[in-house]
């Protein structure tokens, strides 16, 4: 079982980094892929497929996932 968050939340709940970004799913047009690309993005991919496994939010200090409820 992992912590549901209802929106974004302002720290990571495991190292208080405020360095989360957003999970993207799905094929991305090339401008959230270069996005992406930049080690300082505020977005990551995932993969191809929804499912409940995919995190909206990943910390890019520690790398914990954060789940939307």
């Amino acid at each position: 079982m992992h912590p549901e968050f209802k929106k974004k939340p302002k720290v990571c709940p495991r190292c208080q980094s405020t360095a989360l970004k957003d999970v993207y799913v799905g094929l991305p047009p090339e401008d959230i892929m270069k996005l992406a690309e930049m080690k300082t993005s505020a977005v990551t991919i995932v993969g191809c497929f929804f499912d409940s496994q995919n995190p909206s939010w990943v910390c890019q200090s520690c790398g914990y996932k954060l789940f939307k409820s």
